[in-house]
């Protein structure tokens, strides 16, 4: 009977945890589950399945509480390095006009994509998207449609920002919008270093198992969901790559892109 009152404790806080780090950080939060080396603790954590989130806010709503840029503490960062008061609609940006990068990409044998080491993230070559990232292109613009909403169109510079930051979260071992390294920095540094000009832009950062997991999570989530539906993005960048402790590292770069 104590045996059975122990593994009941174990169950309810199990369940109540993720609750417990939700309401306690905010909106870049993870859910850590239990890490004690007890092997039926080790069962509970298979079953209860491993993410964290996190998002650069692209909303303008006063009920948000965003994580702000760096440059000008405003929750929106705008080319001028200015709080933007209205945006403008832009025409797609054909791949066939863009120079592509030169860092080069492999596909493994469950689609997620794998960067193979280079000293410069911008020479990255990204040519087209993976099966998870069209995936998650669809599933996003499905949530738009159904609001609206125009869909998103896919700019691959914002694919190759996408990449390059979950990469370089993945290597370096940080979940934030602001990585450690300078040649990095926030998603709007990155941003600016590809020539990427911009009314508007956000990022939200998710790790999961799979793309259905990372999406269900990222709808769940207000502040997430708030980038996704954001009305005055036109343009999106999705970069899911192989690695880190829950399989798959997610980013998602928006942006209303000046012409």
């Amino acid at each position: 009977m104590e045996l059975e009152k122990i593994i009941t404790w174990i169950l309810i806080f199990a369940l109540i945890m993720p609750t417990i780090v939700l309401v306690s950080t905010g909106t870049a939060y993870a859910f850590g589950g239990l890490d004690l080396d007890d092997n039926i603790l080790n069962i509970l954590k298979a079953f209860f399945a491993l993410f964290f989130l996190g998002k650069m806010v692209g909303d303008k709503s006063p009920t948000s509480e965003p994580i702000t840029d760096q440059t000008d503490n405003s929750a929106i960062q705008n080319g001028n390095g200015e709080q933007s008061s209205n945006s403008t609609s832009q025409e797609e940006i054909e791949p066939d006009n863009q120079t592509p990068s030169t860092e080069s990409e492999d596909v493994t044998k469950d689609d997620g994509v794998e960067i193979i080491e280079n000293e410069d993230w911008t020479e990255m070559k990204v040519y087209s998207l993976s099966r998870d990232e069209e995936l998650m292109l669809d599933l996003l613009n499905k949530e738009r449609i159904k609001e609206g909403l125009n869909p998103l169109k896919i700019d691959f510079r914002l694919v190759q920002v996408a990449r390059a930051k979950s990469q370089n979260m993945i290597d370096e071992g940080y979940f934030s919008h602001f990585s450690p390294n300078p040649n990095y920095g926030s998603p709007f540094d990155m941003m600016k270093k590809l020539g990427i000009d911009y009314y508007l832009a956000g990022e939200n950062i998710a790790g999961a198992p799979n793309v259905q997991w990372a999406h269900n999570s990222l709808m769940e989530s207000p502040s997430h969901k708030d980038n996704i539906l954001h009305p005055d993005y036109t343009h999106i960048g999705i970069g899911i790559v192989n690695g880190g402790p829950y399989g798959k590292m997610f980013s998602q770069e928006f942006a209303d892109l000046v012409n």
